[in-house]
C-alpha cells in the first residue's frame, strides 16, 4: 500500500517538474548541440506557452481525475456487490470500464471536436483510476 502511494506522489511530482520544463521557452542552448541548459527563470509563466498550460492543467483535467476515481470506486462495488465478482475479477472489470470509457471519450473528440485526442486527458484519467484503486482498498 505505501508503494502505491510513494508511486502516486512520484507520478504528481514527475508531471509537475514536465510541466515547468515544457513551459521554459528554450531549453536547449544555442552555443552547443548536445547539452541541455539550465532555465535562468524557474518561475513557470502561462504566457510563455499558453497552449501547453492549457493542455496541461485545463479545467476539464479535474473532471477527468474525479470523474475516473468515482467510475472506478462504483464499478469495482458494483461487480462486487450486484453481480458477487470476486476482489480481484471486480477490480479488473472497474479498471477495464474506465478506461475504455476514457479512451472512447478521446476517440470521440479526436472526430467529433476540434480539441482532438489528448494524451493529456489520458493521464489525468490514469491517475484518477489510481485513486480510485486506493480508495478500494482503504474503505472497504
Amino acid at each position: 500500500m505505501k508503494a502505491l502511494i510513494f508511486s502516486l506522489l512520484c507520478l504528481v511530482s514527475a508531471f509537475t517538474l514536465q510541466a515547468q520544463f515544457l513551459m521554459q521557452p528554450s531549453l536547449l542552448s544555442s552555443t552547443t548541440e548536445n547539452t541541455i541548459s539550465a532555465p535562468t527563470n524557474w518561475q513557470a509563466s502561462s504566457s510563455s506557452n499558453p497552449t501547453l498550460l492549457k493542455n496541461i492543467s485545463g479545467p476539464d483535467k479535474i473532471l477527468h481525475f474525479s470523474f475516473s476515481a468515482i467510475l472506478t470506486y462504483a464499478g469495482y462495488h458494483f461487480s462486487r456487490e450486484v453481480w458477487q465478482n470476486s476482489h480481484t475479477e471486480s477490480i479488473n472489470i472497474a479498471i477495464c470500464l474506465t478506461s475504455s470509457l476514457g479512451l472512447t471519450k478521446e476517440f470521440t473528440d479526436n472526430i467529433c471536436k476540434d480539441t482532438g485526442f489528448s494524451w493529456y486527458d489520458l493521464s489525468y484519467d490514469l491517475a484518477g483510476i489510481s485513486l480510485g484503486l486506493i480508495m478500494i482498498n482503504n474503505l472497504r
